[in-house]
């Protein structure tokens, strides 16, 4: 053999091994061709739009189509009654995965000995494609198996093909046998083809309607508008999902006078549920059977059902228990800007790139803690009751003075539904309100005895902009009452002029600087308050040069110090607009530090 014949070989037996492996990985294997081949029908359960069941020895037939559109399953014929359609996706499912223990030989058995003659339940079941049969007779000598015909046949063809008979477990038996009511749908409201986005009430003493906004909020918008507890809607459409039929009070159509009997012609309750264009309805009637039941009839079908009367009190809530409990506050990282206004004075807050900001009156970062705790506060403001009459509505309101808070929060994609609450007090009753001033709503609230309102530019302003971190300190000094001494840091070493500071002095002195951080801001940097914290002319001085650059984008940090009170003394920096203090003792022990380390300490006297 020539060294061409053995590659040419070669190839061929890797040709053959890789072609025997792709096709035998999608071949199926010895059990699934066994499994496939016991399996009885082969029908995709989706597709399936009629079954007829029939019951020779109750001389019973039921006949059920899938409605197009919706997909519901009803019983065909003059009653057009809802079917149950977990029962039928339970049945076509036993269907689908019923496999024969044995299939016999047709020619030679005897169907009536099998009783196949006159089965006991068959049942008919159709695609657009194909009729599917199975007829069920005899239970074997073994037991707990039962004979069977089955077939498969295309759609508007009478001859059976595929006509088998079989062997097959007896609960397929069991599974057929249903009666009326466990193929009769429970289900009082039918399963809606649309999601509700608004819910109307009707009742004698009041008509209530809620809308969902394009938040994806629940909101009352009459009889007055407010914002619609979630959690009550909410249980409303779960108990209206999930109502069931207790009673099947009529077989035949109910309209009209009729109606009366049942309180259901003039209804003590409409509720309806709208999706777009579509909606669906139920009237709650009277109450029977010592209150325990009560008559419901929906706007699907000409029927009159019995519930269990404990499902009923959600649909009857007064307007105060749909109406939300809390005020809406989003979190911090969902809103675009937030306006306070108090004292006739107004604070703007903006969210960019996930850094917050007071942008208004001065522009300065935000402490995102201050933010938060304001939101949380606000949070926590629990309604009492609305304010509804017109009278004292307007007294109460006339009680509104500078005092008041008012918060505007836009959020980040819908600045044009900004929430906007006022938040006061009553001075004559010590009542605390909140008027939602998108709505009008007007409520009593309770709040944390000790709340956390914000309002000014030093409020928010994050205290947290020194930073002198001894590794990024090149030079730096101090002027104390007129004195001057400067430190320059070389490789981490700290040198006054061209003399090396002692290792033990210098960590004291950065230590002292570390510890020099605003304690907090108290105002706006004017002539006024310059004057006031005797910042004009300062008493003290610290001058930094850094390896890095601060907010502002300079890397000097000038720092000056004016009037003492009690233990912390004011200061401010050249490129912030905001006074704060810082600990006196602090200072001091800075001072002490520097005096000790330099040898003309004369100077510093």
């Amino acid at each position: 053999m020539n060294f061409k014949s053995l590659i040419f070989l070669t190839f061929l037996l890797i040709a053959i091994v890789s072609f025997i492996y792709f096709f035998e990985r999608h071949t199926p294997g010895t059990q699934e061709k066994l499994a496939r081949a016991k399996q009885v029908f082969s029908f995709d359960e989706q597709s399936i739009v009629s079954i007829t069941l029939t019951y020779q020895d109750k001389s019973l037939s039921f006949e059920l189509i899938k409605e197009a559109g919706t997909g519901l399953w009803r019983f065909s014929g003059q009653s057009n009654l809802r079917a149950n359609d977990d029962t039928i996706i339970s049945l076509l499912t036993s269907l689908k995965f019923l496999t024969a223990k044995r299939t016999l030989d047709s020619s030679t058995t005897d169907l009536k000995a099998l009783g196949l003659d006159t089965p006991v339940i068959s049942i008919q079941f159709f695609d657009d494609k194909f009729t599917y049969s199975l007829a069920i007779g005899l239970t074997t000598a073994i037991g707990e198996q039962v004979y069977a015909v089955t077939s498969t046949s295309k759609a508007g063809v009478s001859t059976e093909r595929n006509r088998n008979i079989v062997i097959l477990d007896a609960m397929i038996k069991e599974n057929l046998d249903l009666t009326f009511g466990e193929l009769r749908t429970q289900d009082v409201m039918p399963k809606l083809s649309f999601v509700p986005d608004k819910i109307t009430i009707e009742r004698e003493s009041i008509s209530i309607e809620i809308e969902k906004n394009k938040d994806n909020k629940w909101f009352i918008i009459k009889p007055i508008s407010r914002k619609a507890d979630d959690t009550t809607v909410n249980e409303l459409l779960i108990s209206l999902k999930n109502m069931k039929i207790i009673d099947f009070l009529n077989e035949e159509t109910v309209s009209g006078e009729a109606l009366e009997q049942y309180a259901l012609a003039s209804p003590r309750l409409n509720i309806t549920l709208y999706g777009g264009s579509k909606s669906a309805s139920l009237n709650i009637g009277d109450q029977y059977n010592d209150n325990k039941r009560t008559y419901v009839k929906n706007s699907f079908e000409p029927y009159v059902y019995g519930i269990d009367s404990k499902a009923t009190p959600i649909f009857f809530s007064s307007l105060f228990q749909f109406s939300a409990r809390n005020l809406i506050v989003p979190d911090a990282e969902h809103l675009k800007t937030i306006h306070i206004r108090k004292d006739m004075r107004e604070l703007i807050l903006a969210q960019t790139d996930g850094q917050w900001r007071v942008t208004d009156p001065v522009d300065v970062r935000a402490d995102e803690n201050v933010i938060s705790a304001l939101l949380n506060t606000l949070r926590s403001c629990k309604i009492n009751e609305y304010i509804v009459n017109n009278e004292l509505y307007n007294k109460i309101l006339s009680s509104v003075d500078t005092a008041s808070y008012t918060f505007i929060l836009n959020t980040e994609n819908h600045l044009d539904t900004s929430l906007n609450y006022t938040l006061f007090e009553d001075t004559e009753t010590n009542r605390t309100y909140i008027r939602d001033n998108s709505t009008d709503a007007l409520m009593a609230i309770s709040i944390d005895s000790n709340p956390f309102l914000p309002h000014s530019a030093v409020d928010f302003a994050d205290p947290k902009i020194l930073n002198l971190n001894r590794h990024l300190i090149k030079e730096f000094s101090m002027t104390d009452q007129s004195a001057h001494i400067s430190f320059q840091q070389r490789d981490g070493v700290l040198f006054h002029g061209e003399n090396r500071v002692a290792d033990d002095d210098s960590a004291a002195i950065f230590s002292a600087l570390e510890q020099v951080v605003i304690h907090n801001f108290i105002a706006i940097k004017t002539p006024e308050t310059m004057t006031e914290f005797e910042l004009d002319k300062p008493s003290f001085e610290l001058h930094f040069v850094l390896s890095i650059k601060t907010e502002t984008g300079s890397n000097n940090i000038d720092l000056f110090f004016g009037g003492l009170n009690k233990n912390f003394r004011y200061g401010y920096t050249t490129d912030y607009p905001l006074v704060f203090v810082v600990e006196d003792s602090v200072l001091d022990t800075l001072r002490q530090h520097i005096r000790q380390c330099i040898p003309d300490t004369h100077k510093l006297d």
